[in-house]
């Protein structure tokens, strides 16, 4: 249906050149209309800075949120309600320790690390990635690459 991305912290120039050259296309404060089997479309948006999105009070719209750091989703959810906010960054906490949980939590990433939230209506999916950050280890963190499939209730 579509590769989309946007753009992480991290990312250079050699990673966006990469998923460009790759197929993906970057969803910087835009929205992408993906019809599958269907007349209504559902609306992925890549957010950036940008929260008070319109959806024109269009129920019938699925709408999802793609947002680099996961704790944007709280000002995402006051000003539009997406069905889902998919999120990176946390690396779901880089360096967990049994019974403690993640301990190494990068800014933006400081209140929602784990793998899921559910926030009013909307569900939080945080991806823990394949890299690291500041530090070249992941501790009790395995690296994940996760598939999300849709269906209609």
């Amino acid at each position: 249906v579509g590769k989309y991305y946007v753009v992480g912290s991290y990312d250079g120039e050699t990673v966006v050149d990469i998923l460009n050259k790759s197929g993906f296309k970057i969803l910087d404060e835009e929205d992408e209309l993906i019809y599958f089997n269907s007349n209504t479309p559902i609306v992925l948006r890549g957010i950036i800075e940008k929260y008070d999105i319109d959806y024109k009070d269009n129920k019938e719209l699925f709408k999802i949120n793609i947002v680099h750091e996961s704790d944007k989703a709280k000002e995402i959810i006051k000003y539009n309600s997406p069905e889902i906010i998919m999120s990176g960054n946390s690396l779901n906490g880089q360096i967990r320790l049994p019974y403690m949980g993640a301990l190494i939590k990068p800014d933006g990433s400081k209140n929602y690390y784990e793998e899921y939230y559910k926030l009013e209506d909307t569900n939080l999916y945080i991806t823990g990635g394949i890299g690291t950050n500041n530090y070249p280890i992941r501790l009790f963190n395995h690296p994940s690459i996760n598939f999300y499939r849709l269906r209609k209730k």
